[in-house]
C-alpha cells in the first residue's frame, strides 16, 4: 500500500539511494538496489 511507513520512506527516491524507514522495532536502513 501506498499509505504504509515504507511505502512513504521510498516515494520519490531512485536506485542508490540510502533511506532510513522508522519502525516500531527501531530503524530499519534500506538501499535501494532495483526497480521493477
Amino acid at each position: 500500500s501506498n499509505d504504509s511507513p515504507i511505502a512513504q520512506a521510498l516515494v520519490g527516491k531512485h536506485v542508490g539511494d540510502k533511506v532510513v524507514v522508522q519502525t516500531p522495532g527501531g530503524d530499519m536502513h534500506v538501499t535501494i538496489t532495483e526497480v521493477k
